[in-house]
């Protein structure tokens, strides 16, 4: 399997997802390629190139609008990815002839019949869609949290997907946290969306309600892979609404999940809205303001998680990307 990076950790983290699905069933020998598109403005001629039957023009673009630090075609009988960046050099793999192509997301205006398989929260009708309960994350293997103490994980996320933060909502979030008499202390992290302007109001906020920390991360100073520590020692997760990675990998942490989000939210796309819609229903997250009540309890359990990587390893076998296992 060769996985197709643009080193975004959100898309990276669900083409890790799908190969430890497929890991934890069949041998697999895993093997990394970082992907740059040259230009940003080619995106719109590879997709116009990507609905039309010119597979020398596609295979002359791949060459000429992408970077790789290794060969496509060497090779590889699955190739995974996220991101619309990635999408057509995975179209042009498939329809080549190279390696089978497995894609998280929307397909954003391409053709998904000409993708392998097309992995989703939601449907979009294609035959190859693969419609998951949740989106395929990165995980790692986790104790099970100590409810004996409340020790919250705060993710943060920032601008994006029609969300605006203000100095206001850190405050107001700050200040919201502070005055939970059961929590311990919390271990903060912000993301590469955050940026150092909302990460300096975040620290005032903070610094203001007085919240305890017991370990931060401000991703705009010193970036360190926090996220799986912090889930081990946290017995809850807090996490900003837009951040969708973030989310994911909170709730297959099977710690309780909690959401907040700025006061300034525009309109989510409808594939967002509705996965996020769908996790709500399904229990796998909490608003923020549930969490007071929740401390209140023994203990506070998680939403059960299906199973993914079996749902995924099968609908794969269906699809004929992978054989069967008898």
């Amino acid at each position: 399997m060769l996985l197709l990076s643009e080193g975004r950790g959100g898309h990276d983290s669900q083409s890790e997802g799908i190969a430890a699905a497929l890991a934890s069933r069949y041998v697999v020998e895993l093997h990394h390629c970082r992907v740059s598109l040259r230009q940003k403005w080619l995106r719109s001629l590879l997709r116009s190139a990507a609905n039309r039957p010119w597979p020398r023009l596609q295979r002359w673009l791949l060459r000429r609008c992408y970077r790789f630090d290794r060969p496509l075609d060497g090779g590889y009988q699955i190739m995974v990815g996220s991101g619309g960046n990635l999408l057509f050099a995975l179209l042009v793999a498939e329809q080549q002839g190279w390696a089978r192509s497995i894609y998280s997301g929307t397909s954003k205006g391409y053709p998904a019949a000409k993708l392998g398989a097309v992995v989703s929260v939601v449907a979009s009708g294609a035959a190859n869609n693969i419609v998951l309960p949740l989106p395929p994350a990165r995980r790692s293997s986790l104790p099970a949290p100590d409810n004996a103490v409340a020790l919250g994980a705060l993710f943060i996320g920032g601008d994006g997907a029609g969300y605006h933060y203000t100095a206001a909502d850190w405050q107001q979030l700050a200040a919201q946290l502070a005055v939970l008499p059961a929590v311990t202390g919390w271990l903060l992290t912000t993301s590469r969306r955050t940026g150092a302007a909302a990460e300096l109001l975040l620290r005032k906020a903070v610094a203001s309600a007085n919240l305890t920390l017991l370990d931060s991360c401000y991703y705009s100073e010193a970036p360190r892979p926090v996220v799986a520590e912090y889930l081990a020692r946290a017995s809850f997760v807090v996490v900003s609404e837009e951040s969708f990675s973030m989310l994911a990998e909170a709730i297959y942490s099977g710690r309780p999940v909690y959401t907040f989000a700025p006061q300034a939210c525009g309109r989510l796309s409808d594939n967002d809205a509705q996965a996020l819609a769908s996790y709500r229903t399904a229990g796998y997250l909490r608003p923020l303001s549930q969490l007071d009540a929740d401390l209140a309890e023994p203990i506070i359990t998680a939403q059960p998680l299906p199973d993914i990587d079996g749902i995924l390893c099968d609908r794969l076998a269906a699809l004929g990307i992978v054989a069967v296992v008898q």
